[in-house]
């Protein structure tokens, strides 16, 4: 009985130190949550009513003290309302993600972006959760062409954004990072280089609205 009770006891403390060892591979394999702040600035390539498409550059803020992600960045928003003078549009939803190397050189909306792999250091991806688009008064209206060959006219204005970025997988360096992350985008998105525009004259994608801002993710 006793030699029983010895090979249970050892087959036992040998079980525990591999679930001790397998926990501590897994622990190593996954990024610890980071705070990563970072500016963004990015044009809209795409746009009709309810949707906003942006493709620009990600870079750190020296001396901030937080570390940064750079790279580039492609964020599809949707929205609803009509942008207008004192209009608040609710973020309604969308996607985005964050790589070092994009697999294309131009952004087009009829692809899908994707991050060069192998290549790429940072390739995250995530979701537009919600927020707003506060508009200033002090705008005009631009009359932009469309994909379709039509115009349609835009508020050429100012206004101040707030969106929920959540973290839905991806990998920093190689190692992965967890899925609840979360972040915050805050800056403003710019329609009045769209009052440029001669509709039926100037080609589509000439003048692009800008968003500009801060991004901070919790990764």
């Amino acid at each position: 009985m006793r030699r029983v009770t010895l090979v249970v006891a050892v087959a036992v403390t040998v079980a525990a130190m591999m679930v001790l060892t397998v926990g501590s591979a897994l622990a190593n394999d996954t990024r610890q949550k980071e705070t990563y702040v970072d500016t963004v600035k990015a044009e809209q390539y795409f746009a009709l009513p309810g949707v906003s498409m942006f493709f620009g550059e990600v870079d750190d803020i020296e001396g901030d003290g937080e570390p940064g992600l750079e790279g580039y960045l492609d964020t599809r928003i949707t929205y609803t309302g009509t942008p207008g003078p004192g209009v608040t549009n609710p973020i309604t939803g969308g996607s985005w993600l964050l790589c070092s190397d994009f697999t294309w050189t131009e952004p087009d909306f009829r692809t899908t972006p994707e991050c060069t792999t192998p290549g790429s250091a940072i390739v995250l991806q995530g979701n537009v959760r919600d927020g707003t688009a506060v508009w200033d008064k002090r705008g005009a209206t631009a009359v932009v062409p469309t994909p379709s060959g039509g115009c349609i006219p835009v508020y050429g204005g100012v206004a101040k954004v707030e969106a929920v970025f959540t973290v839905t997988g991806g990998t920093v360096d190689g190692v992965p990072v967890a899925e609840e992350g979360t972040g915050k985008f805050k800056g403003t998105l710019d329609h009045r280089l769209l009052l440029a525009y001669n509709c039926g004259v100037d080609p589509i994608g000439k003048y692009h609205a800008i968003l500009e801002g801060t991004l901070k993710l919790k990764i």
